[in-house]
């Protein structure tokens, strides 16, 4: 049931994703109809150092999750987390882009998450792993699946400011 959540709370988000795109004149995402720039309630935020930038590299493209990804990167990060964000991060792979380390650092970023729904509603586990000028676009939700700011958590981590 939950893999099945998954997949259909997936698809949308993808399907979003694609057709956000950021604005003329660093006015931000335009935002389509159904949709709204949300702020997750839960976000943790870091830059990335050299060494840490070294470690994600050596890691790129092997069979990783995301908590392996973020305790490597973040020590002790998934501690600060309710143990349901960390069972989520443990179990969800990350989906390297295609490509070599070095192509992707300069052009991209990588954001997936994984939603789960139950009593409460809607909630969305997702990291983020890219420059800070491409993360509003990935804040962009669809309203009619039921998310609400209070029930996304976000791992945010830079790769510094662009040159």
């Amino acid at each position: 049931m939950i893999i099945m959540a998954a997949v259909c709370l997936i698809a949308p988000l993808a399907a979003a994703a694609a057709i956000v795109i950021p604005g003329l004149g660093g006015s931000g995402p335009i935002i389509p109809e159904g949709h709204a720039l949300m702020t997750p309630a839960h976000w943790w935020q870091a830059e990335l150092n050299e060494e840490q930038l070294a470690a994600l590299s050596a890691r790129w493209g092997k069979p990783t999750t995301v908590a392996e990804l973020l305790d490597e990167l973040w020590p002790g990060l998934l501690e600060q987390m309710p143990e349901e964000a960390r069972t989520v991060y443990e179990h969800e792979g990350l989906n390297w882009p295609a490509g070599g380390y070095e192509d992707w650092e300069v052009s991209s970023h990588m954001c997936a998450g994984q939603g789960r729904r139950d009593d409460d509603g809607q909630w969305l586990y997702d990291y983020y792993v890219g420059s800070r000028d491409w993360e509003e676009t990935t804040l962009v939700t669809d309203t009619d699946l039921g998310f609400a700011e209070e029930r996304m958590y976000r791992v945010s981590l830079y790769l510094g400011e662009p040159a």
